[in-house]
């Protein structure tokens, strides 16, 4: 990474690149031999799309052209991740591996034929999405109110992203410039990648960052400041073709990201200071 951001030749980076994502793909094999669950097929699917897209940069591909690899990547971690965490409900059948392989075959037909390749993959997408909306345990908890609805309710309107996504490489196709790739990018990597951050935070943060991290109304912030500012930028900007609306987004997009530094901060306590905590203070935290 610092190889690409300095003055030295890009390839020297980008080799680097191929060489770490090779190493992580080979991380799975170990996994897999000691589990050999449909998680860790996800996120080697995953993996191996991150090669991919490390790959072909290396042999002169512009980001553009394979953005659909660098999106699989983020979308197949990110699943296997929620079929860990959800495993009473979405263990109980063989769709999202399989669905994982068929976004592999449309990322190898997007490279070879893109007329074909991109609308197919966003026909996969689309399906995985609706299929996890229902599926998902996250659903169940949006009726329990607190931090189950605001995980569950983020969860939710990913997916819906990651379907807007699909929707729109379905209708146009291969895309590299104008709104419509702009769409579909944010669509991703905003709506959908971010959005789990965004819902995961209040469950993640705590086992990365050995803290502890309490749960407040004000997690919301962030979360409604991310959708406005994708409803803003992708139905207004893109979709009426409003570049003010564009910038407008994007700034909203950025304060929210601020946002939920600051929520976390704020919110945050060393673990060690809640077990000096006395007793009755504990509890009523609780």
């Amino acid at each position: 990474s610092i190889l690409l951001a300095s003055p030295a030749p890009v390839q020297i980076g980008l080799a680097l690149l191929l060489a770490a994502q090779i190493g992580m793909l080979a991380i799975y094999i170990p996994l897999w031999r000691r589990s050999e669950d449909d998680a860790t097929v996800i996120q080697a699917a995953g993996s191996l799309c991150a090669v991919g897209a490390a790959g072909l940069l290396l042999a002169g591909l512009e980001v553009r052209s394979v953005i659909g690899w660098l999106s699989c990547y983020l979308v197949l971690t990110i699943l296997g991740e929620r079929l860990e965490l959800s495993r009473l409900t979405m263990t109980r059948n063989r769709f999202l591996p399989t669905a994982a392989l068929c976004l592999l075959g449309a990322l190898v037909i997007q490279t070879v034929r893109p007329q074909l390749g991109w609308p197919l993959l966003g026909a996969v997408l689309v399906v995985m999405s609706v299929w996890l909306i229902g599926k998902d345990v996250a659903r169940v908890g949006m009726r329990r109110g607190g931090q189950a609805a605001y995980i569950g309710g983020m969860l939710m309107a990913g997916y819906v992203w990651l379907a807007i996504a699909g929707v729109v490489w379905i209708f146009s196709g291969p895309l590299g410039t104008g709104t419509g790739y702009d769409a579909a990018v944010h669509a991703v990597f905003l709506g959908f990648v971010m959005g789990m951050i965004l819902g995961h935070a209040p469950i993640i943060l705590p086992a990365v960052l050995r803290i502890r991290l309490d749960w407040s109304n004000w997690f919301w912030v962030p979360a409604v400041l991310l959708e406005a500012s994708l409803v803003i930028r992708l139905g207004i900007g893109d979709g009426l073709g409003l570049p003010l609306a564009v910038q407008i987004g994007g700034t909203i997009n950025v304060i929210a990201l601020l946002s939920l530094i600051a929520v976390v901060v704020t919110h945050a306590h060393s673990r060690d200071g809640a077990h000096s905590a006395h007793p009755h203070d504990r509890r009523s935290r609780a």
